[in-house]
């Protein structure tokens, strides 16, 4: 949001009786990067997600016991949605699309404001190792899932699969749902790839089944600037990512815009490929797209295990995907470990 006017008329329409509002309104006062969505969704459904969130995250989020009453009472409205962020918070604002007033708000606490390696505290240098559960054993998921957490992972992927724009089929929403409340009981996030067709036909079922974030492919998206305003508005953190062969400036656009960049370091469609090596210089070039940006992950999903981890967090990963290396080791939660020490023990980057 660029326009003084219009900045100044969301901090006028803000509520100094709600806690997320004044969170809001002190985020603008501070300078802080205002988005604002740019098409409507509406409150009915905007209401069937956040009751969700709201059960989940609790305490954790300001305005959590009025959020989804006041949406409740705007049925019948299409609302725009604004964003900002601060080192600790993620903070949005419902507006009515007709008459611009403030609908609701809540604020959340930033469950990546933590590190599970002593790197730095808050994005973009915060650095996870994230399990992919595409690798896991399909009847103990659950277990599995439960072990990496248990060791310390707070970040966990999951590659959603069609068998249109990769050969090969996955899961779904109910695999998601069925994970979830594991990941968030352990505090951490439920990181989608969607490597599908019109994926925007799907986001609204995986942020109800528990998605924190949602990245999706711009070979699939020929409108992407409204596929991630969509995810935004589903309180996810809105991710773009590229096919290896695809040139980096074909996210320079998009960058604006997402939450997440996303280097595919192989050939998306299955696991156990080999790492692509020029990914390493790409990952640089995806860092430079958000260097004005504070809060951007750059994201790293192939081949990485013991002997490439490290040279791709100093590339300019801070989410550094793993697959084969965790899950089809005899201990999963080890594994883990021993890729965290890797990173942990690497020469620091100077992207840092």
């Amino acid at each position: 949001m660029d326009d003084v006017r219009e900045r100044r008329g969301l901090r006028d329409a803000l509520d100094d009786a709600q806690p997320a509002d004044r969170l809001f309104a002190a985020a603008i006062d501070a300078g802080a990067e205002v988005r604002m969505s740019g098409s409507t969704a509406s409150a009915e459904r905007l209401v069937a997600v956040y009751r969700k969130r709201v059960g989940r995250l609790g305490a954790a989020a300001a305005g959590s016991d009025t959020v989804v009453e006041r949406l409740g009472r705007a049925a019948g409205t299409r609302i725009r949605i604004a964003t900002a962020r601060t080192p600790s918070h993620r903070l949005t604002v419902f507006l009515d699309d007709a008459t611009g007033r403030v609908v609701s708000s809540w604020a959340v606490a930033d469950p990546l404001s933590t590190t599970v390696a002593p790197m730095a505290a808050t994005w973009p240098t915060t650095v996870h190792v994230a399990p992919s559960i595409l690798s896991a054993d399909f009847g103990r998921m659950r277990e599995q899932v439960a072990e990496v957490m248990d060791a310390g992972a707070r970040v966990i992927h999951v590659d959603v699969m069609d068998g249109h724009f990769v050969p090969v089929i996955t899961f779904g929403p109910k695999m998601l749902a069925d994970i979830a409340d594991v990941i968030h009981e352990h505090g951490g996030l439920a990181d989608v790839h969607l490597m599908i067709e019109q994926p925007e036909r799907h986001l609204a079922q995986f942020a109800e089944a528990g998605a924190d974030s949602i990245t999706v492919h711009v070979e699939t998206c020929p409108h992407l600037h409204h596929t991630l305003a969509q995810i935004g508005q589903l309180g996810c953190r809105a991710g773009a990512t590229l096919n290896p062969a695809t040139p980096v400036h074909a996210l320079s656009e998009a960058a604006r815009y997402a939450d997440v960049l996303l280097c595919m370091s192989v050939n998306p469609g299955w696991g156990g490929q080999a790492f692509i090596p020029a990914s390493l210089e790409r990952l640089g070039r995806l860092r430079g797209l958000v260097a004005d940006r504070a809060g951007v992950a750059i994201e790293v999903d192939g081949g990485i295990h013991t002997r490439t981890v490290a040279d791709a967090y100093r590339a300019g990963a801070n989410i550094l995907v793993a697959g084969s290396a965790v899950f089809s080791a005899p201990s999963p939660g080890e594994a883990y470990r021993e890729l965290v020490e890797l990173v942990t023990a690497a020469e620091p980057a100077t992207w840092v």
